[in-house]
This record gives structure tokens, sequence and C-alpha cells, in this order.
């Protein structure tokens, strides 16, 4: 949405609600990337099978499903970013996990791949640790703990008839109590049926 002034035009750029920022969409795709090569490295292990070039099949399909599994959980990955949905933290674990991977592939004699997955690793963080992927997520964003989620999710009116009082669902109900409080209420009304 622009802000006008009617002498000036457009005064100032301010991004839609609903804009991605390039960074969300690069991180989306860098998962989508390996994602692909990742199901092709299933693809491979399986046309190996068939052509009836490894010891065991058995470990080959094997390899082969991690590799598939593998691939989904990264197109998983990627396609949440791009919905703008908060994964932010499954995003920064599989990056940090490249760490390790190109530190043993230079220990064993692969110095460059070592260092590429050194790369892929840092790019990773950076594009989904960087402030416009935050914000656009809603990472870090802290939300109160209650409200009308959690008695759409624990199911207030049951929780009311259950354990018997509309004061527990509305204590259950209010954001506006801390948790601590909430409980105790939840808690003792449980034990004062019992």
């Amino acid at each position: 949405m622009n802000e006008t002034d009617a002498d000036m035009g457009a005064v100032t750029e301010s991004p839609e609600p609903g804009d991605r920022p390039w960074t969300l969409t690069a991180a989306a795709g860098l998962f989508w990337l390996l994602a692909t090569g990742l199901a092709a490295a299933g693809v491979w292990g399986l046309a190996q099978i068939v052509m009836g070039e490894v010891e065991s099949a058995s470990g080959a399909i094997g390899v082969a499903l991690v590799a598939f599994l593998g691939a989904l959980y990264y197109w998983f990955i990627g396609r949440r970013l791009l919905r703008m949905q908060d994964i932010i933290a499954q995003a920064v674990f599989q990056g940090l996990l490249w760490l390790p991977v190109g530190y043993y592939l230079r220990e064993a004699a692969h110095p460059v791949i070592g260092i590429a997955a050194w790369a892929l690793a840092a790019a990773i963080l950076g594009l989904v640790l960087s402030g416009p992927t935050r914000r656009a997520v809603g990472f870090g964003e802290r939300r109160p703990f209650g409200g009308a989620e959690l008695a759409s999710s624990v199911g207030g009116a049951e929780l009311a008839s259950s354990v018997g009082g509309a004061e527990l669902a509305s204590s259950v109900a209010d954001p506006n109590q801390p948790v601590q409080c909430r409980s105790r209420i939840a808690s003792s009304v449980a034990i004062d049926r019992a």
C-alpha cells in the first residue's frame, strides 16, 4: 500500500501483508532443490538395483527409501516456507545438519565438496534467519497461550461440561488470565469433583 501526498504522489512504499520477501522464496527454492537432488539419488539407487549392480538389494532399497523420505521432508519444508508458515526451527536444524556433513566430507579427502556443504549450511541459515523471512512467517511473535485457540483445541464446552462448571470454561477461554492461574483453576475444580 502506498501513502500518497497530493503534491508529491507516492511518498512511501510499504509492503502488502501478503508480499513474500525474496529471502523466503530463495530459502524455499533451496529446500526444493535439495529435495530434487535427494529424489534423483533415490531414483539412481533404484536404477542400480534394477541393473543388478548392488551387492545387497535390501540395503540399496533402504538407502533409496531414506533418500525419498528425505526428499519428501525437504519438499514439505519448502512448501511451508513458500506458504509463509512458521517452520523456521526445523529449517535451521536442517541447515545445521550440513555442518558435520561438510566436516566429514573434508576428512574423507573431498575438501571441495565439504566446503560446498558448509556453504549450503551458511546459505540455509542466512536465508531462513534473515529478518524479512522471520517477519513474513511470524517467527518469534509471542502469541498468548489460551484464548480462542485453547478453547477450540481443548473443546471449551466439553471441558466445562466434563469437569462441571461454567466458571472453568470462562477462565480457560480468558486470554488475559495468566496460564498458571488457569491451570490451578482447572486442577482445583477437577480435584473438587473427584
